[in-house]
Protein backbone atom coordinates (compact mmCIF):
# COMPACT_ATOMS: atom_id res chain seq x y z
CA UNK A 1 0.00 0.00 0.00
CA UNK A 2 1.19 3.54 -0.77
CA UNK A 3 1.41 6.45 1.66
CA UNK A 4 -0.16 9.82 0.94
CA UNK A 5 3.33 11.37 0.83
CA UNK A 6 4.51 8.91 -1.82
CA UNK A 7 1.33 9.38 -3.82
CA UNK A 8 1.72 13.16 -3.83
CA UNK A 9 5.41 12.93 -4.69
CA UNK A 10 4.56 10.78 -7.70
CA UNK A 11 1.81 13.17 -8.81
CA UNK A 12 4.01 16.26 -8.52
CA UNK A 13 6.68 14.62 -10.65
CA UNK A 14 4.13 13.60 -13.30
CA UNK A 15 2.69 17.11 -13.48
CA UNK A 16 6.09 18.79 -13.57
CA UNK A 17 7.20 16.51 -16.40
CA UNK A 18 4.07 17.56 -18.31
CA UNK A 19 4.99 21.23 -17.92
CA UNK A 20 2.20 22.07 -15.45
CA UNK A 21 3.00 25.20 -13.44
CA UNK A 22 2.23 25.01 -9.73
CA UNK A 23 2.47 21.22 -9.82
CA UNK A 24 2.44 20.78 -6.03
CA UNK A 25 -0.70 22.89 -5.62
CA UNK A 26 -2.49 21.09 -8.43
CA UNK A 27 -1.47 17.68 -7.08
CA UNK A 28 -2.92 18.61 -3.70
CA UNK A 29 -6.15 19.89 -5.29
CA UNK A 30 -6.52 16.66 -7.26
CA UNK A 31 -5.90 14.56 -4.16
CA UNK A 32 -8.43 16.55 -2.14
CA UNK A 33 -10.93 16.15 -4.97
CA UNK A 34 -10.33 12.40 -5.08
CA UNK A 35 -10.78 12.10 -1.30
CA UNK A 36 -13.84 14.37 -1.25
CA UNK A 37 -12.30 16.92 1.11
CA UNK A 38 -11.00 20.48 0.95
CA UNK A 39 -7.37 21.15 0.13
CA UNK A 40 -6.92 22.74 3.58
CA UNK A 41 -8.00 19.48 5.19
CA UNK A 42 -4.98 17.74 3.69
CA UNK A 43 -2.74 19.57 6.13
CA UNK A 44 -4.54 17.95 9.03
CA UNK A 45 -3.57 14.50 7.74
CA UNK A 46 -0.51 12.43 8.50
CA UNK A 47 1.02 12.08 5.06
CA UNK A 48 3.16 9.15 6.21
CA UNK A 49 0.12 6.95 6.75
CA UNK A 50 -1.11 4.60 4.09
CA UNK A 51 -4.01 5.61 1.88
CA UNK A 52 -7.15 4.83 3.85
CA UNK A 53 -10.70 3.93 2.85
CA UNK A 54 -10.96 1.81 -0.26
CA UNK A 55 -7.18 2.00 -0.73
CA UNK A 56 -6.43 0.70 -4.20
CA UNK A 57 -9.62 2.20 -5.63
CA UNK A 58 -8.73 5.64 -4.20
CA UNK A 59 -5.25 5.41 -5.68
CA UNK A 60 -6.70 4.39 -9.05
CA UNK A 61 -9.10 7.35 -9.05
CA UNK A 62 -6.28 9.72 -8.18
CA UNK A 63 -4.02 8.32 -10.89
CA UNK A 64 -6.83 8.76 -13.41
CA UNK A 65 -7.32 12.39 -12.37
CA UNK A 66 -3.59 13.07 -12.62
CA UNK A 67 -3.46 11.42 -16.06
CA UNK A 68 -6.23 13.74 -17.26
CA UNK A 69 -4.29 16.76 -16.02
CA UNK A 70 -1.07 15.47 -17.61
CA UNK A 71 -3.04 15.39 -20.88
CA UNK A 72 -3.58 19.13 -20.20
CA UNK A 73 -7.27 18.89 -19.44
CA UNK A 74 -8.07 21.94 -17.29
CA UNK A 75 -8.21 21.32 -13.56
CA UNK A 76 -11.69 22.85 -13.37
CA UNK A 77 -13.07 20.31 -15.84
CA UNK A 78 -11.58 17.45 -13.83
CA UNK A 79 -12.96 18.64 -10.49
CA UNK A 80 -16.15 19.99 -12.10
CA UNK A 81 -16.08 23.30 -10.22
CA UNK A 82 -14.52 26.75 -10.43
CA UNK A 83 -14.49 29.60 -7.92
CA UNK A 84 -15.63 32.99 -9.24
CA UNK A 85 -16.39 36.12 -7.23
CA UNK A 86 -16.45 34.10 -4.01
CA UNK A 87 -18.96 31.59 -5.41
CA UNK A 88 -18.52 28.02 -6.61
CA UNK A 89 -19.76 27.25 -10.10
CA UNK A 90 -20.25 23.94 -11.85
CA UNK A 91 -18.27 23.82 -15.10
CA UNK A 92 -17.55 21.26 -17.79
CA UNK A 93 -16.56 21.26 -21.45
CA UNK A 94 -19.90 22.80 -22.43
CA UNK A 95 -18.79 26.18 -21.03
CA UNK A 96 -15.78 28.44 -20.86
CA UNK A 97 -14.06 28.33 -17.47
CA UNK A 98 -14.66 31.65 -15.61
CA UNK A 99 -11.46 33.71 -15.31
CA UNK A 100 -10.44 35.88 -12.35
CA UNK A 101 -10.07 38.93 -14.61
CA UNK A 102 -13.74 38.65 -15.60
CA UNK A 103 -14.67 39.46 -12.00
CA UNK A 104 -14.03 43.08 -12.99
CA UNK A 105 -17.28 43.00 -14.98
CA UNK A 106 -19.17 42.09 -11.82
CA UNK A 107 -17.38 44.71 -9.70
CA UNK A 108 -18.11 47.51 -12.16
CA UNK A 109 -21.73 46.46 -12.51
CA UNK A 110 -22.29 46.39 -8.75
CA UNK A 111 -20.67 49.82 -8.43
CA UNK A 112 -23.09 51.15 -11.03
CA UNK A 113 -26.06 49.60 -9.26
CA UNK A 114 -24.95 51.11 -5.95
CA UNK A 115 -25.00 54.54 -7.57
CA UNK A 116 -28.46 53.88 -8.98
CA UNK A 117 -29.72 52.92 -5.52
CA UNK A 118 -28.99 56.47 -4.40
CA UNK A 119 -31.22 57.96 -7.09
CA UNK A 120 -34.88 58.94 -6.47
CA UNK A 121 -37.28 56.02 -6.56
CA UNK A 122 -37.96 54.76 -10.06
CA UNK A 123 -41.69 54.24 -10.52
CA UNK A 124 -43.26 51.67 -12.77
CA UNK A 125 -44.73 52.89 -16.03
CA UNK A 126 -47.09 50.04 -16.76
CA UNK A 127 -49.23 49.83 -19.83
CA UNK A 128 -51.71 47.46 -18.21
CA UNK A 129 -52.17 48.85 -14.71
CA UNK A 130 -51.13 51.63 -12.38
CA UNK A 131 -47.99 50.79 -10.45
CA UNK A 132 -46.58 52.84 -7.61
CA UNK A 133 -43.55 50.97 -6.44
CA UNK A 134 -39.87 50.89 -7.15
CA UNK A 135 -39.15 48.72 -10.17
CA UNK A 136 -36.42 46.15 -10.33
CA UNK A 137 -33.23 46.95 -12.16
CA UNK A 138 -32.71 44.87 -15.29
CA UNK A 139 -29.21 43.59 -16.03
CA UNK A 140 -28.48 41.65 -19.19
CA UNK A 141 -25.73 39.02 -19.27
CA UNK A 142 -25.06 38.42 -22.95
CA UNK A 143 -22.94 35.34 -23.85
CA UNK A 144 -23.63 34.08 -20.32
CA UNK A 145 -21.84 30.71 -20.66
CA UNK A 146 -21.74 29.14 -17.18
CA UNK A 147 -23.85 32.05 -15.89
CA UNK A 148 -21.06 33.15 -13.55
CA UNK A 149 -21.27 36.89 -14.27
CA UNK A 150 -25.05 37.27 -14.14
CA UNK A 151 -25.44 34.95 -11.16
CA UNK A 152 -22.73 36.77 -9.19
CA UNK A 153 -24.57 40.05 -9.81
CA UNK A 154 -27.92 38.54 -8.78
CA UNK A 155 -26.48 37.04 -5.59
CA UNK A 156 -24.96 40.37 -4.57
CA UNK A 157 -27.86 42.61 -5.67
CA UNK A 158 -31.25 41.28 -4.49
CA UNK A 159 -33.37 43.81 -6.43
CA UNK A 160 -31.95 42.87 -9.82
CA UNK A 161 -33.60 40.86 -12.58
CA UNK A 162 -31.03 39.26 -14.91
CA UNK A 163 -31.71 38.46 -18.56
CA UNK A 164 -29.10 35.86 -19.50
CA UNK A 165 -28.68 34.62 -23.03
CA UNK A 166 -26.32 32.38 -24.95
CA UNK A 167 -26.35 30.81 -28.39
CA UNK A 168 -25.46 27.43 -26.86
CA UNK A 169 -28.30 25.39 -25.37
CA UNK A 170 -25.69 23.17 -23.70
CA UNK A 171 -24.13 26.17 -21.95
CA UNK A 172 -27.56 27.37 -20.78
CA UNK A 173 -28.18 23.97 -19.18
CA UNK A 174 -25.03 24.48 -17.08
CA UNK A 175 -25.98 28.08 -16.26
CA UNK A 176 -29.49 27.08 -15.19
CA UNK A 177 -28.04 24.55 -12.77
CA UNK A 178 -25.69 27.17 -11.35
CA UNK A 179 -28.57 29.60 -10.81
CA UNK A 180 -30.42 26.91 -8.88
CA UNK A 181 -27.30 26.14 -6.88
CA UNK A 182 -27.07 29.74 -5.72
CA UNK A 183 -30.77 30.31 -5.13
CA UNK A 184 -31.39 32.99 -7.76
CA UNK A 185 -33.43 31.06 -10.33
CA UNK A 186 -36.48 33.19 -9.63
CA UNK A 187 -34.62 36.34 -10.71
CA UNK A 188 -32.80 35.10 -13.81
CA UNK A 189 -34.42 34.52 -17.19
CA UNK A 190 -32.37 32.26 -19.46
CA UNK A 191 -32.95 32.32 -23.19
CA UNK A 192 -31.18 30.75 -26.13
CA UNK A 193 -30.17 32.93 -29.03
CA UNK A 194 -27.47 34.94 -30.75
CA UNK A 195 -26.48 38.00 -28.72
CA UNK A 196 -29.63 40.18 -28.33
CA UNK A 197 -31.93 38.05 -30.45
CA UNK A 198 -33.90 36.58 -27.49
CA UNK A 199 -34.71 40.07 -26.23
CA UNK A 200 -36.00 41.69 -29.41
CA UNK A 201 -39.28 42.71 -27.78
CA UNK A 202 -37.37 45.00 -25.44
CA UNK A 203 -36.11 47.09 -28.38
CA UNK A 204 -39.61 48.43 -28.99
CA UNK A 205 -39.87 49.57 -25.36
CA UNK A 206 -42.89 47.36 -24.81
CA UNK A 207 -43.56 44.94 -22.03
CA UNK A 208 -42.07 41.49 -22.52
CA UNK A 209 -44.65 39.01 -23.69
CA UNK A 210 -44.80 36.08 -21.25
CA UNK A 211 -44.30 33.73 -24.20
CA UNK A 212 -40.80 35.18 -24.50
CA UNK A 213 -39.87 34.11 -20.99
CA UNK A 214 -38.45 30.66 -20.36
CA UNK A 215 -39.94 29.02 -17.27
CA UNK A 216 -40.31 32.36 -15.47
CA UNK A 217 -43.38 34.61 -15.34
CA UNK A 218 -42.75 38.23 -14.38
CA UNK A 219 -45.20 41.09 -14.20
CA UNK A 220 -44.75 44.85 -14.34
CA UNK A 221 -44.09 44.99 -10.62
CA UNK A 222 -40.82 43.10 -11.06
CA UNK A 223 -39.66 43.68 -14.63
CA UNK A 224 -38.85 47.05 -16.16
CA UNK A 225 -41.11 47.66 -19.12
CA UNK A 226 -38.56 49.87 -20.89
CA UNK A 227 -35.41 47.81 -21.31
CA UNK A 228 -32.02 47.09 -19.83
CA UNK A 229 -30.24 49.23 -17.26
CA UNK A 230 -26.85 47.50 -17.54
CA UNK A 231 -25.61 45.23 -20.32
CA UNK A 232 -22.75 42.89 -19.45
CA UNK A 233 -20.93 40.88 -22.08
CA UNK A 234 -17.85 38.68 -22.15
CA UNK A 235 -17.93 37.75 -25.83
CA UNK A 236 -15.54 35.58 -27.83
CA UNK A 237 -12.52 37.72 -28.79
CA UNK A 238 -9.73 35.43 -30.01
CA UNK A 239 -8.71 35.86 -33.69
CA UNK A 240 -9.35 32.61 -35.50
CA UNK A 241 -5.70 32.13 -36.52
CA UNK A 242 -4.60 32.52 -32.88
CA UNK A 243 -6.61 29.53 -31.67
CA UNK A 244 -3.85 27.13 -32.76
CA UNK A 245 -1.23 28.82 -30.57
CA UNK A 246 -3.28 28.94 -27.38
CA UNK A 247 -2.37 26.83 -24.36
CA UNK A 248 -3.57 23.24 -24.89
CA UNK A 249 -5.93 23.59 -21.90
CA UNK A 250 -7.81 26.23 -23.87
CA UNK A 251 -7.24 25.09 -27.45
CA UNK A 252 -8.08 21.42 -26.96
CA UNK A 253 -10.78 21.51 -24.28
CA UNK A 254 -12.72 24.77 -24.00
CA UNK A 255 -15.61 25.34 -26.45
CA UNK A 256 -14.28 27.00 -29.59
CA UNK A 257 -17.59 28.77 -30.10
CA UNK A 258 -16.90 30.71 -26.89
CA UNK A 259 -13.40 31.72 -28.01
CA UNK A 260 -13.22 32.50 -31.72
CA UNK A 261 -14.28 35.88 -33.09
CA UNK A 262 -13.39 36.11 -36.75
CA UNK A 263 -10.12 37.04 -38.45
CA UNK A 264 -9.30 39.96 -36.14
CA UNK A 265 -11.10 38.93 -32.94
CA UNK A 266 -13.42 41.93 -33.16
CA UNK A 267 -16.50 40.56 -34.92
CA UNK A 268 -18.65 40.44 -31.79
CA UNK A 269 -17.74 43.98 -30.72
CA UNK A 270 -18.92 45.33 -34.08
CA UNK A 271 -22.29 43.69 -33.53
CA UNK A 272 -22.56 44.54 -29.83
CA UNK A 273 -21.96 48.26 -30.30
CA UNK A 274 -24.24 48.30 -33.34
CA UNK A 275 -27.14 46.51 -31.65
CA UNK A 276 -26.99 47.26 -27.91
CA UNK A 277 -28.28 50.83 -28.05
CA UNK A 278 -31.77 49.64 -28.99
CA UNK A 279 -32.05 47.69 -25.72
CA UNK A 280 -30.42 50.03 -23.22
CA UNK A 281 -32.40 52.50 -21.13
CA UNK A 282 -31.49 56.17 -21.04
CA UNK A 283 -28.29 56.60 -19.00
CA UNK A 284 -27.80 52.85 -19.11
CA UNK A 285 -24.32 51.33 -19.15
CA UNK A 286 -22.66 48.76 -21.39
CA UNK A 287 -19.74 46.78 -19.96
CA UNK A 288 -17.78 44.44 -22.23
CA UNK A 289 -14.64 42.44 -21.53
CA UNK A 290 -11.87 42.76 -24.12
CA UNK A 291 -8.67 40.90 -24.91
CA UNK A 292 -5.14 42.09 -24.19
CA UNK A 293 -4.18 44.77 -26.73
CA UNK A 294 -7.67 45.24 -28.17
CA UNK A 295 -8.52 48.48 -26.39
CA UNK A 296 -7.80 50.92 -29.25
CA UNK A 297 -9.68 48.90 -31.83
CA UNK A 298 -12.71 48.34 -29.58
CA UNK A 299 -12.85 51.99 -28.50
CA UNK A 300 -12.79 52.97 -32.18
CA UNK A 301 -15.68 50.60 -32.92
CA UNK A 302 -17.65 52.04 -30.00
CA UNK A 303 -17.08 55.63 -31.06
CA UNK A 304 -18.01 54.85 -34.68
CA UNK A 305 -21.36 53.59 -33.39
CA UNK A 306 -22.06 56.68 -31.28
CA UNK A 307 -20.85 55.51 -27.87
CA UNK A 308 -18.75 57.38 -25.33
CA UNK A 309 -16.37 54.73 -24.08
CA UNK A 310 -13.32 54.26 -21.86
CA UNK A 311 -11.36 51.24 -20.69
CA UNK A 312 -10.78 49.97 -17.16
CA UNK A 313 -7.65 47.96 -16.30
CA UNK A 314 -7.62 44.69 -14.41
CA UNK A 315 -5.31 43.96 -11.45
CA UNK A 316 -2.45 43.24 -13.88
CA UNK A 317 -2.82 46.70 -15.40
CA UNK A 318 -4.22 45.34 -18.67
CA UNK A 319 -7.14 47.21 -20.25
CA UNK A 320 -9.80 44.56 -19.59
CA UNK A 321 -13.27 46.15 -19.71
CA UNK A 322 -14.79 48.80 -21.95
CA UNK A 323 -17.46 50.88 -20.25
CA UNK A 324 -19.73 52.74 -22.65
CA UNK A 325 -22.78 54.98 -22.71
CA UNK A 326 -24.72 56.30 -25.67
CA UNK A 327 -23.34 59.62 -26.86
Amino acid sequence: MMTYAALLKWAVRELEDAGIEGARREAELLLAFTLGIRREDLYLMNFQTEVAGDGDASIARFRTAVARRVAREPLAYITGVKEFYGLTFTVDQRVLIPRPETELLVELCLEQLKLRSQEPLLREQCQTSKCDRRRSIVVADICTGSGAVGIAVAVNQPDVIVLASDISAAALAVATGNAQRHGVSDRIIFAQGDLFAPWQRLSSRTRLDHATLDRVTLDCATLNCAGMDVILCNPPYIPQDDIAILQPEIRDYEPRQALEAGPDGLSFYRRIFSEAGAFLNQNGLLLAEIGDGQQDAVLHIAQENGWKAVTVPDLAGIARVVTARRG
